[in-house]
């Protein structure tokens, strides 16, 4: 039985990583980027070798289009299909609106968004072309794309116009086959929330969210391949908010917060 593959974008840190996991024990071939995190994408190879699959890890920058198209020509001719991709590198970086740099802004928009449109261009194109027709595009977008926080005003855009791009993609790709989905996750436990200069800051925020605690990574993964499966074959265009209940209004002493 020939297995499905996977591809996950910024595989190297507990998010994507999980991602990656999750979709290797549901029998997926998985193929990961990193840019910084070596060793954190040699760890989910190695894992996923152990257990009894396949992996390839591409130092890759996603704003590097030409480095993509390079990475899934080769990912390709290795596992023979690419059934679902994983838009998972992103930036965050929070300025205040009138302290934000040119800088600064290149880099969110620039793995973001123009990252993410163009990685997941080249993944259709294999999908449509080589892959025998289908596929599933996951973006991951962010409650920021809905709430508003101070100095988000950069991240919250890209992530916003991740939730449209899904849209717009969704409908063009729907003659080849293709459903292209978003999830947008709100705060995930990576480690931050019981560093000692964080731990209290992260305390106040989760008695603000309704379920009174993080997202675990291996959530969103689980969600992930979900939305990639026949389970969820009418399912296209639309973003899924995994947040907790983060973006509801809370009712504290009758008023609206």
């Amino acid at each position: 039985m020939t297995r499905k593959t996977a591809f996950v974008t910024g595989a190297g840190k507990v998010t994507g990583k999980a991602i990656a996991l999750k979709f290797a024990e549901a029998g997926y071939d998985v193929g990961i980027t990193y840019v910084k995190s070596a060793e954190g994408a040699a760890d989910a190879v190695g894992r996923i070798e152990r257990g009894g699959g396949r992996a390839r890890a591409y130092m890759a920058d996603t704003r590097d289009i030409a480095r993509m198209r390079e990475v899934f020509d080769d990912f390709y001719k290795t596992f023979g299909r690419l059934d679902a991709l994983v838009n998972n590198a992103g930036i965050t970086r929070f300025q205040p609106f009138l302290e934000a740099d040119e800088e600064t802004y290149d880099d969110v928009f620039g793995t973001n968004l123009k990252g993410t449109f163009f990685t997941s261009q080249a993944a259709a194109r294999i999908m449509k072309e080589r892959g025998g027709g289908g596929g599933v595009i996951i973006n991951i977008s962010s409650l920021h794309a809905r709430g508003t926080w101070p100095g988000d005003a950069m991240y919250a855009t890209t992530k916003a116009a991740l939730n449209r791009l899904t849209e717009a993609m969704a409908l063009d790709l729907a003659e080849s086959g293709i459903r292209v989905v978003c999830v947008a996750p709100g705060y995930i436990s990576t480690g931050w929330e019981s560093h000692p200069k964080t731990v209290d800051k992260c305390d106040e925020i989760k008695r603000r969210i309704p379920l009174k605690r993080f997202a675990d990574a291996g959530e969103i993964g689980g969600i992930c391949v979900f939305l990639a499966s026949g389970k969820a074959a009418y399912i296209t265009g639309s973003t899924l908010y995994v947040e907790g209940g983060a973006l509801l209004p809370v009712i504290t002493e009758n008023k609206y917060v």
